[in-house]
């Protein structure tokens, strides 16, 4: 941990009221061994460091419970239009094939003609086909939110530190 302060605050002396006389000497041993330091060309000799939060696991999680949510959480408000929309409607569409294939099926049970039976079986079968085909559109969709929320990239704010230490705050705008 001494090196540690020394490689910060070079200059750092113990306190002899606070500190005992051999950790003193300790320090000042560690102190005397270590290398001087290089003169700092720009007059600041350090490195600030800001830690963002990631967004993309929350809006992963998000987006899992209400597709486009996620993408909304991370800022995108096109992309979660776009694929929280085309999720619903296609939720709403298998719905509504659902509806319209128990219809198809009661026609067919209740039919008796040879020829309304086989026109009733034809009805049922494509809004048997269409309900399937919507639910595996809507559950890939589903992913598809999914994948994007936690693997795309998102618009971040930019940070930067002034000549006086202030914290200067910037807007990133790709052009790509």
């Amino acid at each position: 941990h001494f090196l540690s302060l020394l490689s910060i605050a070079p200059e750092t002396e113990l306190d002899p009221v606070e500190v005992s006389p051999k950790i003193i000497e300790f320090f000042e041993e560690i102190k005397a061994e270590r290398p001087a330091p290089l003169p700092s060309v720009s007059g600041t000799g350090h490195t600030r460091y800001i830690f963002l939060d990631d967004l993309r696991v929350g809006a992963s999680w998000r987006s899992a419970f209400l597709p486009g949510w996620g993408q909304f959480y991370k800022g995108q408000k096109a992309r979660g239009s776009v694929l929280g929309g085309a999720f619903w409607g296609g939720l709403i569409g298998a719905g509504i094939s659902l509806l319209k294939e128990q219809a198809a099926k009661d026609q067919y049970n209740d039919a008796t003609a040879p020829a309304a039976i086989s026109e009733a079986y034809d009805t049922y079968n494509r809004w048997y086909k269409t309900r399937r085909t919507l639910t595996a559109v809507t559950v890939a969709l589903w992913a598809v939110t999914v994948a994007d929320a936690g693997l795309s990239r998102y618009p971040r704010s930019s940070f930067a530190v002034g000549p006086e230490g202030e914290l200067l705050l910037a807007l990133r705008i790709p052009l790509r």
